[in-house]
């Protein structure tokens, strides 16, 4: 049985307390069985270059990448709108509808 471990940033952190936290879970992660999956959810500007530092090395693999939202058209004019396509082969999960996002962006259910 899987035990998930997913942890959504938020708007929160620079880049460089990103990449800090980044590398404080890769050596976490060299102690822990099998059975986790973990996966972070950082904001956007950082979620490429993560995926792109965590792809290499031992920690292959191990962190998996959300994000923390994703728009239901694959393309168009949407402005700071962002595509699954555009997060496919970076992304396994997305946050759809979280609770803070409604009342900030008039969303409903």
């Amino acid at each position: 049985m899987n035990i998930y471990l997913f942890m959504n940033w938020k708007m929160n952190n620079t880049s460089s307390q990103a990449f800090s936290l980044l590398e404080k879970y890769t050596g976490l992660l060299e102690s822990t069985s099998t059975g986790l999956v973990f996966s972070v959810f950082p904001p956007f500007p950082y979620l490429f270059p993560m995926f792109d530092t965590a792809s290499q090395g031992f920690v292959r693999g191990k962190i998996k990448f959300g994000a923390q939202d994703v728009f239901h058209e694959p393309f168009g004019a949407y402005t700071g709108e962002v595509s699954p396509p555009m997060l496919a082969g970076v992304c396994e999960y997305a946050l759809v509808g979280h609770s803070e996002r409604r009342p900030n962006n008039n969303e409903s259910n």
